[in-house]
């Protein structure tokens, strides 16, 4: 299962959970990250809508990025509680060690 979120353009009522204005091609101004359209999908939805055109796959974002992007999703009060849940219960789970 995966997190997805969605950088809109800033503006002044946004959330302020996440602002970003560098760390992706994609990025071109000062933008945020959009949480409370956060979801959580599997690997297999997500390979379908970039197939399908829905998600345009971008390339990767610069890595310091992901810890800031992962804290405001706990930060922020407009992220889904069950979006919420799912990633507590990943932060908390401990990885199974391979046969």
């Amino acid at each position: 299962m995966n997190v997805l979120v969605g950088i809109c353009s800033y503006y002044d009522t946004c959330d302020k959970a996440c602002v970003l204005d560098r760390g992706h091609k994609f990025i071109k101004h000062k933008s945020f990250v959009f949480y409370a359209e956060a979801d959580v999908v599997s690997a297999d939805v997500l390979y379908k809508c970039v197939k399908e055109g829905v998600i345009t796959y971008e390339g990767l974002f610069d890595e310091d990025l992901l810890p800031r992007i992962c804290g405001g999703l706990l930060k922020s009060p407009f992220t889904r509680p069950r979006v919420k849940t799912f990633y507590r219960a990943m932060l908390s789970a401990k990885p199974t060690a391979k046969s």
